[in-house]
This record gives structure tokens, C-alpha cells and sequence, in this order.
């Protein structure tokens, strides 16, 4: 292999190492502003299920189905990255292998980036059940509201 390869290989593992950098940064961002997006939704469908019992029920249905749109894109989101970051590792390993032929890369960095992209997932996964699992609970009440006789 000449050097001019062997810079160039170089060069691209370089990259693939600060690529793996940014998705950790772009990581946090996403989990962070998730996070409080998410509470702050659901803090707020907490507070105010009795009006929104009260909702028509055309409205009702694209409210809820609205909101598990959006948490469930944050999963899909969180799912993505973590597949983002074992293609990098792949791609990451064969470049290392070329360059040094005896030794594998060490997965460290890669798996503590992907383990905390699926821990983060992981919460949003549970809050989109959680929203899944309220949505039906203000859906049932609405039920019993309207099949309550009038006194």
C-alpha cells in the first residue's frame, strides 16, 4: 500500500471517529430537548384531561393521534442514530483492519455512544406508552361522561 492510500485511509477513519463525536453531541441535544418537550406535553395533557374529555370527538381522535405521531417519531429517531452508529462502527473496523492489519479497532467510544442512544430511546419508548396508555384512559372517560344519565 502506498502512502498516498495509507493517508488517504487515514484520513477517512479520522473522520468516521469525529463523525461518531457528533452523533454523541447531536445525541444529547436530542434527548435533552425531548425531554423536556415530552414532559411539558404530557405535564399538560395531565392538567387539563378534564377539558380535553370535553373535546369533540373528530378533535380528540387527531390530538391523539397527533402525539403518538410525535413520540413515536422521537423513537424512530432514536432508533436510526443507534443504526447510524453501528454502520460507523463497521465501516470504522474494515478501515482499521487495513491499516493495521494485526489488531481489531476497540469498540469502547462506539458502544457508550450507542448504549446511551438506546437508554435514551428507551425512556421515549416507554413514554410513548405511557401517552398510548392515557390517550385511551381520557378516550374511556369521555365514554362514561357522555353514557352518564342527567339528573
Amino acid at each position: 500500500m502506498n502512502s498516498d492510500n495509507l493517508n488517504l485511509l487515514m484520513e477517512l477513519f479520522l473522520k468516521k471517529i469525529d463523525f461518531i463525536s457528533t452523533i454523541a453531541n447531536i445525541g444529547m441535544l436530542w434527548w435533552v430537548s425531548s425531554v423536556v418537550f415530552c414532559g411539558t406535553t404530557l405535564a399538560m395533557a395531565w392538567q387539563h384531561k378534564k377539558t380535553i374529555e370535553t373535546l369533540p370527538p373528530d378533535l380528540l381522535k387527531w390530538l391523539k393521534r397527533g402525539l403518538t405521531f410525535f413520540f413515536s417519531s422521537i423513537v424512530f429517531f432514536g432508533l436510526f442514530t443507534i443504526f447510524i452508529v453501528y454502520k460507523l462502527y463497521n465501516e470504522s473496523q474494515e478501515i482499521f483492519i487495513i491499516l493495521n492489519q494485526k489488531e481489531t479497532l476497540p469498540p469502547f467510544e462506539y458502544i457508550m455512544v450507542g448504549g446511551g442512544l438506546l437508554i435514551g430511546t428507551t425512556s421515549f419508548i416507554f413514554v410513548t406508552i405511557f401517552w398510548i396508555k392515557q390517550s385511551y384512559q381520557i378516550e374511556s372517560n369521555k365514554q362514561i361522561i357522555k353514557d352518564r344519565p342527567i339528573k
